[in-house]
């Protein structure tokens, strides 16, 4: 998934895709590219899928916190 912010963000409140699902293909995208290219020091995927489920729920609420809520950045 190479989109823009805005297509993501226009994503996810059409729920094309879940935040866990696109943080899921993010973190798939980590692993295989991360070491090649020194990305990360660390991935960390417990807390970002966490954080992924914390905008799910809110965005099945209906609630919106942040323009970004559930994009995977950081």
């Amino acid at each position: 998934m190479f989109e823009s912010i805005t297509d993501l963000t226009s994503g996810l409140a059409k729920k094309e895709f879940s935040s866990r699902e696109l943080t899921l293909v993010y973190l798939d995208r980590l692993r295989r590219f991360g070491p090649r290219y020194n990305a990360l020091a660390h991935l960390i995927e417990g807390p970002a899928l966490g954080q992924a489920d914390q905008a799910d729920t809110l965005f099945r609420a209906g609630r919106i916190a942040s323009p970004l809520q559930g994009v995977p950045c950081g």
